[in-house]
């Protein structure tokens, strides 16, 4: 009888490490999730924005993307910062949160230099919807 005491011991022991594995895993997948949902959340903002800032005519020239790019690069550095999207973004949409910049920002700054590139810009304009 002890002996069988002693592995159910074991067992539950074992049970209890196996639900905080499982909660550990089930709070990564929480994680995962959520980053994937404000990514897709950015790139349906850009989509938005593309079709709202050409009124929805899908003019995709590379002329057009850079008029379009150098507007909103208004100290003509080369580049779109933070500032600027934010102030070109919220031209179209008055109602989008910093927070909603941000991601974009992050969606579009493929190289991670905290500006979005003519290639970066021009690159999220011209993906196609899912």
């Amino acid at each position: 009888m002890a002996a069988l005491l002693s592995l159910a011991g074991g067992i539950q022991t074992a049970g209890a490490e196996v639900n905080k594995t499982a909660s550990k895993v089930r709070r990564k997948s929480k994680d995962l999730q959520d980053q994937l949902a404000d990514m897709a959340g950015a790139e349906k903002s850009w989509e938005a924005l593309g079709n709202r800032s050409r009124r929805g005519s899908r003019d995709y020239s590379d002329d057009n993307l850079e008029a379009t790019f150098a507007k909103w690069d208004k100290d003509g550095s080369g580049s779109i910062d933070l500032e600027e999207l934010g102030s070109a973004v919220r031209e179209i949409e008055p109602n989008i949160s910093d927070a909603g910049i941000a991601k974009m920002m992050e969606f579009a700054d493929e190289d991670e230099t905290g500006c979005i590139s003519l290639d970066e810009f021009k690159k999220v304009m011209l993906k196609k919807p899912e």
